[in-house]
């Protein structure tokens, strides 16, 4: 499977007519795969600030909510190292973590939050596969 389509660093907002009363959101990467809407929210400088990484997973688990529908899945990402409740926290949301623990092997924890699509907190390989079989290439389809 590849992916279907690849968008990031735009802003939608809720269509409300009266522009003061507008709420708008950044998405930093949005991406279609088989049929699934993943946002993915890219963070850093939060200096451990629970709170901070806390509200942007709210803030990530209601967009999935509200864009993606069932199906929809969220992947926050960090430079930070994130406290193990704050992981909890994001699992219970349905939200995948890639932090600080797991940047060095990011491309693997993306295909593993693709090829799963479902919560993570570190990347680790789904049991007998390889980091390479993870359903191969994810490249946006050429249209």
């Amino acid at each position: 499977p590849r992916l279907k389509d690849v968008a990031r660093q735009f802003v939608i907002d809720d269509g409300a007519d009266d522009p003061a009363a507008r709420v708008t959101n950044e998405i930093d990467v949005a991406i279609l795969r088989d049929n699934t809407l993943y946002l993915v929210e890219c963070k850093t400088g939060m200096a451990g600030r629970s709170k901070g990484a806390a509200d942007a997973i709210y803030k990530l688990a209601q967009l999935v909510a509200q864009l993606g529908g069932l199906r929809g899945r969220g992947i926050f990402v960090t430079s930070e190292l994130l406290s193990p409740p704050i992981k909890a926290r994001a699992q219970a949301l349905s939200i995948a973590i890639i932090d600080r623990s797991a940047l060095g092997q990011l491309a693997v924890a993306l295909k593993t939050a693709l090829v799963q699509g479902a919560p993570l907190t570190s990347p680790a390989q789904p049991s007998g596969q390889s980091r390479d079989d993870l359903h191969g290439d994810l490249r946006p389809a050429t249209r």
